[in-house]
């Protein structure tokens, strides 16, 4: 299955790597950014892997790591989006 990022996903990514850079240190945030974004690819291969979040709305799948989220759903044209990477602590208001 082809593999997808909308935009609130990268801004998602830069987000997180700005916090942990600054809170922690460069190399922490590279690590976690890196352990999320190889995960993508292990969806995209086994999209049922994640939770079912129709509760949240229609086709919406989430999956753990770490402290984080990664919401996705199977698009129209056959292919995993990448919506949504939340800290667990982040209400899902999404």
């Amino acid at each position: 299955m082809k593999l997808r990022l909308a935009r609130s996903a990268v801004a998602d990514l830069d987000e997180i790597w700005a916090y942990l850079a600054k809170k922690e240190s460069i190399e922490v945030a590279e690590k976690v950014v890196s352990s999320l974004v190889s995960r993508f690819g292990i969806l995209a291969e086994n999209p049922g892997l994640g939770r079912d979040r129709s509760d949240l709305w229609a086709g919406l799948r989430s999956f753990p790591v770490g402290n984080y989220r990664i919401y996705y759903h199977a698009d129209t044209g056959g292919a995993l989006r990448i919506l949504y990477v939340r800290h667990t602590a982040r209400q899902e208001k999404l």
